[in-house]
């Protein structure tokens, strides 16, 4: 938001030392703590060896695991996603010199043409059985679609008013989001195209925009972060013990019950990781603050 408003000179420069400081402060002490939790029960609950651990642990932690052992990190697998996205976080002021293209049909039209063509070079060259279906390459389309929607957000929407048509787009939209396959040779060419309108419909529907907006919604969505790092590392610690208590022969009240069991314990330690870890880190002061009450205690 802050280069779209930069370049499209509807706000003020983007002082680089605060946006890469900002990353920093924001992003790492809620990973590297979550990361070396995960290794500390690898090690003591699930008995792996110490020097099988910190290789990982510390590709991990510079976000190289992806590429120094071409597979999802061995200490949290879901983190090679946000490898992925430290690599968007470092090109982004390169990325967000398109916004400079004055000509708005341009621009837009740019931004199109680099998404479908992405897509469809990612089909052509089996990138997906690549090392870069772990890397920013794999992926760039969808962050251009982003780049996308910050331009429209910025730029039509104020004049746009909200409309019951989104609504009817929303709910025929939604479901093919889930229902596309994965397996789908076109999947990641086509979802970017899926998902930029049903973004644009969460803002200017009606009941849909409602439902995004509401207090409930938007703290979960909110406490995303937390509830990424920590879910799966959750899920792997209790299904030991709920696999044990919950065995019913019928697959589907089996897989229901699951997951109400293993609800309780990812929302729990997601709400206490975000609350005792990430929402203190989501104050951009709280390096100085720290700093400043360790020199009054040492005082």
């Amino acid at each position: 938001m802050g280069f779209a408003r930069q370049h499209l000179r509807l706000g003020k420069p983007v002082s680089l030392r605060k946006y890469f400081l900002r990353r920093v402060t924001r992003l790492e002490p809620p990973y590297i703590l979550n990361l070396v939790f995960c290794a500390l029960v690898a090690f003591f609950y699930y008995h792996q060896a110490l020097g099988y651990m910190v290789p990982h642990l510390l590709a991990s932690i510079l976000y190289q695991h992806n590429l120094v052992y071409r597979t999802p990190s061995a200490i949290n697998g879901v983190t090679w996603s946000l490898e992925v996205e430290i690599q968007f976080y470092i090109l982004a002021p390169l990325i967000s010199l398109l916004f400079r293209i004055s000509s708005v049909w341009a621009r837009r039209s740019v931004f199109l043409g680099l998404i479908a063509i992405i897509g469809v070079a990612q089909i052509l060259l089996h990138a997906n059985a690549t090392v870069a279906a772990l890397t920013i390459v794999f992926y760039m389309q969808y962050f251009l679609a982003g780049m996308l929607l910050t331009d429209l957000y910025l730029t039509v929407r104020p004049r746009v008013r909200t409309h019951w048509a989104w609504d009817i787009l929303s709910l025929c939209g939604w479901p093919a989001v889930f229902l596309v396959s994965r397996d789908f040779l076109w999947f990641h060419a086509i979802l970017p195209f899926l998902i930029m309108p049903l973004y644009i419909a969460a803002f200017q529907g009606v009941a849909f925009r409602a439902f995004f907006s509401n207090l409930w919604i938007a703290t979960i969505g909110g406490m995303c972060y937390s509830i990424y790092l920590w879910h799966f590392f959750t899920i792997g610690v209790f299904f030991k013990l709920t696999r044990h208590l919950i065995m019913f022969h019928d697959f589907l009240l089996n897989f229901s019950l699951q997951i109400l069991a293993l609800g309780i314990p990812i929302a729990t330690v997601s709400v206490l990781a975000f609350a005792l870890i990430e929402r203190p880190c989501m104050d951009p002061a709280w390096p100085r603050k720290l700093w400043q009450f360790l020199r009054h205690k040492a005082a």
